[in-house]
């Protein structure tokens, strides 16, 4: 009995935790801190993106669900729903725990659509 106790409750808190692949973390153009999570997701090819915008009192918040594809430039892509981010790995081909890379960000809910660049990610997912 305290073994069935013990998996349901493991079981239905693990349920509501979300487990992120990427962290992104960045200012706007008008000085808003800007967080993008990608979280893991359980189905190949799908994942749920978060983008929180904090401003001079504003709090904004969109979601979105994506595709993700691995390029052959050693790029991941996650891309639909009104949002592209782009994930370059180099040097690696795999993303690696911890490290920190370059990306490119454009939504049409954030920043009037412009992309921005030279932001980057840190891999936060085992």
């Amino acid at each position: 009995m305290k073994t069935l106790m013990l998996l349901l409750t493991f079981v239905s808190t693990s349920a509501f935790a979300s487990i992120n692949d990427f962290e992104c973390r960045f200012n706007g153009e008008n000085g808003e801190d800007i967080l993008i999570e990608v979280e893991r997701s359980y189905s190949p090819g799908m994942k749920r993106v978060n983008v929180t915008v904090t401003g001079d009192n504003t709090y904004d918040q969109y979601n979105y669900f994506t595709n993700a594809r691995l390029n052959q430039m050693n790029r991941i892509e996650y891309f639909g729903a009104g949002m592209d981010l782009e994930i370059d790995l180099w040097p690696d081909s795999r993303p690696r725990m911890g490290r920190m890379y370059s990306s490119e960000f454009r939504s049409f809910d954030v920043n009037n659509g412009r992309p921005f660049y030279n932001i980057y990610c840190q891999r936060t997912g085992f």
